[in-house]
C-alpha cells in the first residue's frame, strides 16, 4: 500500500514538472503567429504593396526586345526586267518607350496605390487589435469557467453535508424523511450544476483554442493566472473613471479603422486626378533599334541596321464620353469615401460610449456582488445555526444555501466581466 502511494505521488510531480503555464500575453503572441485571419490580412497587405510597386513602374521605360528569323523575297518588274530574289532573314528590335508627361494620369494611379496599400495595412493592424481583444475575451471566460468549477464544488460539499446531517437527524427522530429526500434531490441538483460547469470549462477552452488558431502543446497546458479570492476584489480593480471627452479624442488619434477610412478618401480623391487627366495628352519618347542579316542582293530593299527616336503625342479626342464618365464616378466615389470616414467617426464615438458605459455598470456590478456574496454568506451561517437548533425548517436553510451559491457565482461572473468589458474599451478607443 505505502509503495502504491509513493508510486502515485512519484507521478503526480512528474506530471505537474510537465505541465506548462501559459498567460494571457502568450496566448496573445501564439494568436498572432498562428491566427488565420490575421494571415489573410497579411496576404492582403503584401498584395496591396506589390500593386503600389507596379504603379511606380509606369514611371520607369518599357524596354522590349523581338526577335526573329525565317525567309525573305521579292518580285518586282522594273524597266520589262523580272526580278525575284530570296534569302534567309534574321532580325532584331529593341524598343524602349518613356512617358514623359500624362497630365497626372501615372501620379494619381501612384499615389492612389500608395494610399490603397496604406489602408490595407491599417485594416491589417486594426484586425490585430480586434484579436487581442478576443483572445483576452476568450481567456478570461476560461478562467470565469474555471473558477464556476470551484463554486460548483463547493455547492456539491455543502449539498453533501446537508445530505448527512439530514439523515443524523432522522435518525435521532429531530427531522423527517422528507428533510432527507430534500437534501437528496438538492445533492443531484448540484452535482449536475458542477457537471454543466465542467463541460462549460471544457467548451471556454475550445473557443480559446479557435481564437488562437492553435492547441498550445496539445492542450497539455494550464491558465498562469491569480487564483480567484473573493476578499476585497473590488479594491483591486483598475481605475477606470477617465473622462468620456478625453477617450473620445484618444480613440480618434489612435483607431487604424479610422486611418484605414482616411487612407481610403485619399486614395479616392487621387483617383479623381487620374480619371480627369482623361481629357489630356500623353507625351512620350520612343526610340527603336532594328538589325537584320539577309543576303547582299536584298541589303538595298533591307537595310542592315536601322533606328528612330521621337517625341510622340497621344491624345484621344473622343471615346464615347467615357473620360467624362470615369471622372464622374472617381468624384462619387470620393464624396462616398469623406462620407465613410464621417460615419466611422460617429459609429466610434457611439462605440466608445458604449464600452465606457458597459465598463462602469459591471464595475459597480462587481462592488454591489461582492456585499450581496458576503451578505448571503452570512445568512446561510444563521440558517445552519438555526437549522441545527430546530428554528427553522429545510426550505429556509435550502434558500440560504441558494442565496450563498448564486451569489458567489455571480460575483465570479461579474469580476471575470469587467476584464472582458475593460478590453472590450481598450479595444474600442485603440489601445
Amino acid at each position: 500500500m505505502k509503495r502504491l502511494i509513493w508510486f502515485s505521488l512519484i507521478l503526480g510531480l512528474v506530471a505537474s514538472a510537465h505541465v506548462r503555464y501559459l498567460g494571457i500575453d502568450d496566448f496573445i503572441a501564439a494568436a498572432v503567429r498562428n491566427s488565420p485571419d490575421l494571415n489573410i490580412s497579411r496576404a492582403d497587405y503584401n498584395a496591396s504593396v506589390q500593386r503600389a510597386r507596379s504603379a511606380r513602374g509606369d514611371y520607369l521605360p518599357r524596354v522590349d526586345l523581338t526577335a526573329g528569323g525565317g525567309m525573305t523575297g521579292i518580285h518586282s518588274e522594273i524597266s520589262g526586267q523580272d526580278t525575284r530574289e530570296t534569302s534567309h532573314l534574321l532580325t532584331g528590335t529593341l524598343s524602349a518607350n518613356q512617358l514623359i508627361y500624362d497630365f497626372g494620369r501615372t501620379l494619381g494611379n501612384i499615389r492612389a496605390s500608395d494610399y490603397d496599400a496604406n489602408a490595407t495595412r491599417a485594416r491589417l493592424l486594426q484586425r490585430l487589435r480586434d484579436k487581442i481583444y478576443d483572445v483576452k475575451k476568450a481567456f478570461y471566460n476560461v478562467l470565469k469557467a474555471r473558477t464556476l468549477i470551484d463554486v460548483n464544488r463547493k455547492n456539491v460539499a455543502l449539498n453533501e453535508q446537508q445530505l448527512h446531517r439530514a439523515r443524523r437527524y432522522f435518525e435521532a427522530g429531530i427531522r423527517t424523511r422528507i428533510d432527507v429526500s430534500d437534501a437528496r434531490v438538492n445533492l443531484i441538483k448540484a452535482r449536475l450544476g458542477l457537471q454543466n460547469a465542467t463541460y462549460g470549462y471544457r467548451r471556454a477552452r475550445i473557443r480559446l483554442t479557435a481564437t488562437v488558431g492553435i492547441d498550445p502543446y496539445g492542450g497539455h497546458y494550464e491558465l498562469d493566472a491569480p487564483d480567484f479570492n473573493a476578499s476585497h476584489l473590488y479594491e483591486t480593480l483598475p481605475d477606470v473613471d477617465q473622462p468620456f471627452e478625453s477617450l473620445e479624442t484618444y480613440a480618434y488619434a489612435h483607431r487604424y479603422t479610422l486611418q484605414a477610412y482616411a487612407q481610403a478618401a485619399q486614395s479616392a480623391a487621387a483617383r479623381v486626378t487620374a480619371a480627369r487627366s482623361g481629357y489630356f495628352p500623353q507625351l512620350f519618347l520612343k526610340g527603336d533599334y532594328t538589325r537584320s542579316d539577309l543576303n547582299e542582293k536584298l541589303q538595298i530593299y533591307t537595310p542592315q541596321q536601322q533606328w528612330d527616336a521621337m517625341l510622340t503625342l497621344n491624345w484621344n479626342l473622343f471615346e464615347g464620353f467615357k473620360t467624362d464618365a470615369r471622372t464622374q464616378e472617381a468624384r462619387s466615389l470620393a464624396l462616398k469615401s469623406k462620407a465613410a470616414y464621417s460615419d466611422a467617426k460617429l459609429k466610434i464615438r457611439q462605440e466608445v460610449a458604449d464600452a465606457h458605459t458597459v465598463l462602469l455598470k459591471i464595475r459597480d456590478s462587481v462592488k454591489l456582488s461582492q456585499s450581496l456574496a458576503e451578505a448571503a454568506k452570512e445568512k446561510f451561517v444563521q440558517a445552519q445555526k438555526r437549522y441545527e437548533h430546530g428554528l427553522s425548517d429545510f426550505i429556509e436553510l435550502q434558500q440560504a444555501r441558494q442565496g450563498y451559491i448564486d451569489a458567489d457565482a455571480g460575483l465570479v461572473t461579474t469580476y471575470y466581466d469587467f476584464f472582458i468589458a475593460l478590453a472590450r474599451r481598450d479595444k474600442a478607443i485603440g489601445k
